[in-house]
């Protein structure tokens, strides 16, 4: 069902966006808390493996290095959570149809889903910097670049939690999504490891991966070195997002797979 006026509806898609921060504060110790308190373990794992001295970038300590790749690892498993699982769910209790029917558009809904998915990564970044740099000195170079690449990555993995909360007809094909996916791109893509450290053929398959360059440009913002060129990664990490943009928004449009 469409509205017939003009405007947007921002009356409506405060309360979608206001359901799911609702959503996600009640469950915020258990979201927040275990991806952070999973990263401390990260840390506290490298930080007995490797020797002391240690350092992945000129001038950048070991620590200081991986802090960045976990805060961006914690970001993108919260966005796609917070749109995949909530979609999912309405669609599965058929709560799904009472948005269906409310005056929003395809695009109004989509955001109504994506936007909260956003904002809930964020949010969940900021609490694991907070909390890391009680125990690492944090360098701090460009907040400007860390905050825009952290957005673009929180976007393009609420896109693919949207997609995934569409497809999925069952919990454990959302789980295998985030188990042999997301899981990889966030931890396998530049969070642990420099390009250099790769062989010819990885570092030309890690160049063509748009989450390393966002890792790449978030990290970015804190050391004040990148490893992508000036264009590519800004390039690369904002088409995926647009694409992923377009093709969802051409599923709410259809109403694909609205229910299970």
């Amino acid at each position: 069902m469409h509205r017939l006026s003009s405007g947007p509806n921002w009356r409506g898609l405060w309360a979608l966006l206001r359901r799911g921060m609702v959503r996600y504060l009640r469950s915020l110790p258990e979201m927040a808390g275990g991806t952070a308190g999973m990263g401390l373990l990260f840390l506290l794992v490298f930080s007995v493996a490797l020797p002391d001295g240690t350092t992945f970038q000129p001038g950048v300590d070991a620590l200081q290095f991986l802090v960045p790749g976990l805060i961006a690892w914690g970001m993108f498993s919260s966005a796609f959570d917070n749109v995949g699982f909530p979609l999912l769910f309405d669609r599965m209790e058929g709560m799904i149809q009472d948005i269906m029917m409310a005056p929003l558009s395809p695009l109004e809904r989509l955001a109504g889903y994506v936007l909260p998915g956003v904002c809930c990564g964020l949010v969940t970044g900021a609490i694991m910097l907070g909390l890391f740099s009680i125990f690492i000195d944090i360098p701090l170079s460009t907040p400007w670049r860390s905050a825009g690449f952290a957005l673009v990555g929180c976007v393009l993995f609420s896109l693919i939690g949207s997609l995934t909360g569409l497809w999925a007809e069952k919990w454990d094909q959302f789980a295998l999504v985030e188990n042999f996916l997301v899981l990889p791109l966030g931890l396998l893509s530049g969070a642990f490891f420099t390009l250099d450290s790769l062989p010819d053929t990885g570092q030309l398959a890690i160049l063509g991966n748009p989450v390393f360059h966002i890792i790449d440009g978030f990290r970015g913002g804190f050391t004040g070195t990148t490893e992508s060129s000036g264009w590519l990664g800004p390039l690369l990490s904002l088409m995926p997002s647009m694409l992923l943009f377009y093709f969802t928004w051409r599923l709410f449009a259809r109403g694909y797979r609205m229910t299970v």
